[in-house]
């Protein structure tokens, strides 16, 4: 069992938010037409982010802490072990794509995503450093939500 579990997981997403947001802001600074983006509405979205990771995170633990590890038993069964791990992968995979959906939105029902309102509000001045601002922190968002569950469930497995 991973020791400080509430902290250390919240601090790790946190901590990939923070760097997505400084990086963005370094490339704003360092290119030959400065983006006007607002400062707060930036901030607001990788709070977000950070908020929903810091969510899917808890979320994939409990999965495994409470349904998945205990249908595993010791291990000694070896089918078990399958069986948990096919209903971890699956709710896992559940949880994923319904985040996504939340975020990317669903085209084929006609549905924005939170990250396309989010970038909005941040106030970019062209329609090409809106949509460059929409791949970034939908590509941060994704990598920081994959890489931390991924090490969660390392250290789980590990203590």
């Amino acid at each position: 069992m991973a020791t400080g579990f509430p902290s250390q997981h919240f601090e790790l997403a946190v901590r990939c938010s923070i760097c997505a947001f400084r990086f963005e802001r370094l490339n704003n600074w360092l290119s030959s037409e400065r983006a006007s983006a607002s400062f707060g509405g930036q901030l607001v979205t990788f709070t977000v982010i950070a908020i929903i990771n810091t969510f899917n995170i808890l979320v994939t633990l409990c999965i495994w802490k409470f349904i998945a590890r205990p249908i595993m038993g010791d291990g000694s069964n070896t089918s078990m072990v399958f069986v948990g791990g096919a209903v971890m992968g699956a709710l896992s995979g559940i949880l994923s794509f319904t985040i996504d959906c939340v975020m990317d939105g669903v085209p084929a029902f006609d549905f924005q995503g939170l990250m396309v309102k989010l970038i909005e509000d941040e106030n970019w001045r062209t329609e090409t450093e809106d949509e460059d601002a929409n791949i970034m922190k939908t590509f941060f968002f994704k990598v920081c939500s994959v890489s931390s569950r991924a090490t969660l469930l390392e250290q789980e497995q590990n203590p």
